[in-house]
């Protein structure tokens, strides 16, 4: 009566000129299917199969939803989760291949996915799974890839002119703990502050561990490289510790403090090459006049 056509009609022409021969939907399509039937019938066209799939329901077992979960494909995006990451958890929400695997590339999804194996009963969505998976795939990808992947992220945050060459290193220092792509975006302004921001358990640790004889035999050993290589990284804690008489916690925590703000993280290989001997010394005699 108010001109438009009914979605029901239009649904039914918009698949059939697309040539869709498959529809596969949530389960509360059920009741449409007869009013469906109907049409095409009238129409004389070859009935698509219809598959009906469980609801994905949150974590009160109620339906997902767009408007209170947070779960549209835009959101994901901008959460930085890559589409191999959510693609492969979604197909396990309600499905098994039949094996205890879980990580699959979009290749081999197509290889085994079969709608015989769907559930009955709705999946619940699992975030923590989801960043699990996600992680996978993020290791998966070389460093130059997640390079590319991280532009969009990168403009986001205003640092679109950031090294290219830092950032490979970032990537390659930290990758091994996100779980998403916005992970990343944290570190890399961490490596280009002048000094870091300390965690309040490192801030606490330097101020009550007196570290000078170790940050001095660290600068004497960078003051002899130009720059700090890879047999730079792969010496360096075996000679402070013969110079200190330091070894564990008391050798690593205060370099690590100084150096990211972090008791925890990195090998200390890893962030002496992503910072470099300028950075380095910088945050050394940083944390020296902060701490003493």
């Amino acid at each position: 009566s108010d001109g438009f056509p009914t979605y029901h009609f239009a649904v039914i022409v918009d698949d059939h000129l697309m040539g869709i021969t498959h529809i596969a939907r949530g389960d509360e399509w059920v009741s449409s299917v007869p009013k469906h039937v109907v049409l095409y019938r009238a129409f004389g066209w070859e009935l698509p199969t219809f598959i009906h799939l469980p609801t994905i329901l949150n974590e009160q077992h109620k339906k997902l939803s767009k408007r209170h979960d947070d779960v549209s494909v835009e959101d994901f995006i901008k959460q930085g989760y890559l589409p191999e990451g959510l693609v492969n958890y979604l197909a396990m929400v309600g499905w098994s291949p039949g094996t205890t695997e879980e990580l699959f590339s979009l290749e081999d999804l197509v290889k085994v996915f079969s709608f015989e194996r769907v559930n009955a009963t709705g999946g619940i969505f699992d975030r923590k799974k989801l960043n699990w998976v996600n992680a996978h795939h993020i290791r998966e990808l070389s460093d130059e890839e997640l390079a590319k992947r991280l532009e969009p992220f990168l403009a986001e945050a205003g640092l679109a002119d950031v090294d290219h060459e830092l950032l490979l290193h970032v990537i390659a220092t930290y990758k091994e703990g996100a779980h998403t792509l916005c992970d990343l975006i944290p570190p890399l302004k961490m490596a280009l502050a002048t000094v870091p921001e300390y965690s309040d358990e490192a801030r606490e640790f330097l101020k009550t561990t007196d570290s000078s004889a170790l940050y001095d035999a660290l600068i004497e050993e960078m003051d002899a490289k130009d720059e700090l290589d890879e047999a730079f990284g792969d010496t360096i804690m075996k000679k402070l510790q013969e110079k200190t008489g330091l070894k564990g916690k008391h050798l690593y925590m205060p370099l690590r403090g100084a150096l990211i703000g972090e008791l925890h993280g990195p090998d200390m290989k890893s962030i002496f090459l992503m910072l470099g001997k300028a950075r380095s010394i910088e945050r050394i005699d940083a944390a020296k006049k902060l701490f003493g």
